[in-house]
């Protein structure tokens, strides 16, 4: 079956323009935003038999901070104890009860579900971190010197090289493939 050449030219022209159109207008919408604030991930940690929650504070670098003081609150905001990072970064809290809390650090924060250790699932960590700092992910681009991690997609020049390759990549194939002899 041959696809009229009129076809072939309109299916490529919508491919380039779907590809063109943007993709960020769900960004603004309620209904996007409102489920990725009330969806925020939860850490499993396991705590020792006596009630003690350790964790690790680590820079973006992986290294430890020493002397930093760390919160533990409740899921219904109270505050529950306050400690400070020793000098490899690890803190502790003790008589802590399984439940859901967050662990506060240099404005940065985990939410973590406390466990005891005969009643934890088995993906529950023994020691929660919090890394502080900015967390850099090599997500930037080169080609349009997007540092922030939100790509190309976001520069006229990075649409008009995705665009270009998407087109190359449908025309070149259906300009090579001519079975009806014209």
């Amino acid at each position: 079956m041959t696809v009229p050449k009129r076809l072939q030219q309109g299916m490529v022209w919508l491919a380039c323009c779907g590809v063109c159109l943007p993709t960020q207008q769900a960004k603004g919408d309620e209904r996007f935003t409102t489920a990725t604030k009330s969806a925020e991930l939860v850490d499993d940690v396991a705590i020792d038999p006596e009630g003690i929650l350790t964790g690790r504070v680590l820079n973006s670098d992986g290294k430890p901070v020493e002397g930093t003081q760390v919160d533990l609150v409740r899921a219904d905001d109270q505050l529950a104890s306050t400690t400070t990072t020793a000098e490899n970064g690890s803190f502790q809290f003790e008589g802590v009860a399984g439940g859901v809390y967050r662990i506060l650090a240099v404005n940065h924060s985990v939410m973590v579900r406390a466990w005891t250790s005969d009643a934890a699932p088995p993906n529950a960590r023994n020691e929660s971190w919090i890394v502080v700092g900015d967390v850099v992910r090599a997500q930037g681009c080169s080609t349009c010197g997007d540092a922030g991690g939100s790509g190309c997609g976001n520069s006229p020049l990075g649409w008009l090289l995705i665009g270009a390759a998407i087109a190359a990549a449908i025309a070149i194939p259906l300009a090579l493939d001519d079975d009806d002899g014209s």
